[in-house]
């Protein structure tokens, strides 16, 4: 009961302009899709590229489990320096997975610690989780 009601704020709070967020497990993205969890809500992102770089397609997917979406998005950010607004809307599949592509811009510093933020939306209110990973500029 405790975790629907954490649950509850959480969705409660995002329809208050930020969306709310939810801590991941460590994970790598360069090795694998990544998961989060909080109560009934699974969310599992899969970058199908490697390596994970810059300036190249990413194929993006996302999974959920405890929640229908009536928008998803991941939103690439800079961990360390502002990169602009990296925003993309995924597209739901007949499998009920969510699909798209997205592309990190160039870092003139060679590699880069990126936040992927998974944002799912149902109606006014948006949660959803973060997943961090290096990218190294594409050549």
């Amino acid at each position: 009961m405790l975790v629907l009601g954490a649950l509850g704020r959480s969705w409660l709070n995002a329809g208050q302009g930020e969306p709310s967020l939810f801590p991941a497990p460590p994970c790598d993205l360069q090795q694998g899709p990544c998961e989060a969890r909080q109560g009934d809500l699974w969310i599992r992102l899969s970058i199908v590229a490697s390596p994970i770089s810059a300036q190249a397609p990413l194929p993006l997917k996302i999974e959920t489990r405890g929640l229908e979406a009536d928008q998803v998005a991941v939103d690439f950010q800079g961990v360390e320096m502002f990169m602009g607004l990296n925003r993309y809307t995924l597209q739901r599949h007949a499998d009920g997975s969510y699909r798209g592509e997205g592309r990190l811009p160039a870092c003139t510093s060679g590699s880069m610690r990126w936040r992927a933020r998974v944002l799912l939306t149902r109606g006014e209110q948006t949660t959803g989780t973060w997943f961090e990973f290096e990218a190294a500029e594409d050549t």
